[in-house]
C-alpha cells in the first residue's frame, strides 16, 4: 500500500528470495470495498482521501493478484472480510483513532467529528465495519 511501484517491489522481493522460497503479501487493505454503517460516520471516503494524500493506494488490496501477476509469479490469492458489530469495534476505538488520526493530514478537525460520530454509533449499537483484505503468495522456482 506504501510503495510507488508495487510490481517493481514484488519483483525485487523475487530477486533477493532463495529458490524454493516464498514471495508473500499478508494483509493488503482495499478502502474501496469498505462498508460500514451508519453511512454517516463517513469514515470511508476519509481514510481513502487521507490514504492518498500520504501517498499510499487505498485500494491495493483489490489488485494484489494482478501485481504478483505483472511481477512474473504465479500466485495464490485471496482474500478475506469479517463484518465487525459495535461490541467488537469499541474495543479497538482508541486505537483504530490514534492509526487514523496519523493519517488525517491537516484534518484534524474533521476527523475528531467523525470519531465523536462513530463513538455516538457505537453507544447505540449500530456501528458495522467490515474491510476487504487480500493475501498472495507465491513459491520461487
Amino acid at each position: 500500500m506504501w510503495v510507488n511501484e508495487p510490481v517493481l517491489a514484488v519483483r525485487e522481493m523475487s530477486r533477493v528470495v532463495r529458490g524454493g522460497g516464498f514471495v508473500i503479501a499478508c494483509a493488503e487493505p482495499d478502502y474501496g470495498g469498505l462498508v460500514e454503517e451508519p453511512a454517516d460516520c463517513a469514515l470511508k471516503e476519509f481514510l481513502i482521501e487521507s490514504l492518498r494524500f500520504e501517498g499510499a493506494d487505498p485500494a491495493i488490496g483489490g489488485s494484489i493478484a494482478e501485481i504478483f501477476r505483472e511481477a512474473g509469479l504465479t500466485a495464490q490469492t485471496g482474500g478475506l472480510s469479517k463484518k465487525l458489530d459495535s461490541r467488537e469495534l469499541a474495543r479497538s476505538f482508541d486505537l483504530r483513532w490514534e492509526l487514523f488520526g496519523r493519517v488525517s493530514s491537516g484534518r484534524e478537525e474533521y476527523a475528531q467529528m467523525l470519531k465523536s460520530r462513530e463513538w455516538r454509533a457505537l453507544q447505540a449499537g449500530v456501528r458495522t465495519f467490515m474491510l476487504p483484505v487480500f493475501w498472495a503468495f507465491a513459491r520461487k522456482e
